[in-house]
């Protein structure tokens, strides 16, 4: 008799299961690129801005996907200045990346 542990998977849970992976790997990568790359670029008034900012009450899909379609209308920023991108506005920039 084999054991539940060694038991072949079926394609529907080991599909689940990578997909599980794949948004944990996900995840993973954005708190790392916020955390470690992007909150040490922001000013002591946009540290502030973010330590302040409550996203418990925000609908966070809605936040990002108002943040990007308001960057599809304008022309792609490139420049960043202090880890906003230059024409955004600094709250909204860091909302949505909070969000994000």
């Amino acid at each position: 008799m084999t054991s539940p542990l060694l038991a072949p998977r079926s394609l529907s849970l080991q599909a689940g299961l990578v997909t599980l992976e794949t948004i944990h790997l996900s995840c993973l990568w954005l708190e790392s690129n916020y955390m470690k790359d992007w909150l040490p670029t922001l000013s002591r008034e946009n540290l502030e801005v973010e330590e302040l900012l409550n996203c418990s009450n925000l609908d966070l899909e809605e936040v990002v996907m108002k943040f990007r379609s308001k960057q599809r209308k304008k022309r792609k920023i490139v420049k960043r200045v202090e880890g906003i991108p230059v024409g955004a506005n600094h709250r909204d920039y860091i909302t949505y990346r909070k969000c994000l």
